[in-house]
């Protein structure tokens, strides 16, 4: 009996832990772009030398498997989040466009209006972009290699009114 009781409050505990923080804190298919992230305090965590501030979430949702955490990084003028970012190393380009696969299902069950764009038509000139004309989130998810023999896998959102904030707000520091 007691045996139970202990394996009943594991699994109350471990899932009951899980719920609480994914519903105060969004996966990374749910921060929203352009809003603030719902934490708070994070004002003390403002990076006062930099125009952006940028911080490690753990991850829920369907994504999780993939990426156990992500960035995220705000313009400290507003607070409003302005880039997500959610990266993973992988043995193979085979097993990075296999996760690659999956995770753009996901993305587009997100953002079932977005379409692979032209790098002509693309923000930041990239073959990787999705996007809509009509929403400002916009994703780039590619597989690349980074420093060394591992394939990274790569996904950010990004807003297109953000953009350029961001790059006035980075322009303007690195030009004092």
């Amino acid at each position: 009996m007691k045996l139970h009781r202990m394996i009943f409050i594991f699994f109350l505990t471990f899932f009951g832990t899980s719920s609480v923080a994914s519903e105060k804190y969004p996966s990374l298919l749910n921060v929203e772009i352009g809003k603030p992230y719902p934490h708070s305090g994070l004002e003390k965590y403002i990076r006062p030398d930099r125009p952006m501030t940028q911080f490690r979430s753990p991850n829920y949702g369907p994504t999780k498997s993939i990426f156990s955490f992500f960035s995220v990084s705000f313009l400290n003028d507003d607070k409003h989040v302005a880039i997500v970012t959610a990266e993973n190393l992988n043995f193979s380009l085979e097993q990075c466009e296999k996760q690659k696969k999956d995770v753009l299902a996901l993305a587009l069950a997100k953002f079932p209006q977005h379409l692979s764009v032209s790098r002509e038509e693309s923000q930041l000139d990239t073959k990787y972009e999705y996007a809509n004309a009509s929403e400002n989130t916009y994703f780039v998810l590619k597989c690349h290699l980074a420093d060394g023999p591992f394939w990274t896998l790569h996904l950010q959102f990004r807003g297109k009114t953000e953009e350029p904030l961001v790059r006035r707000a980075w322009g303007a520091f690195l030009n004092k």
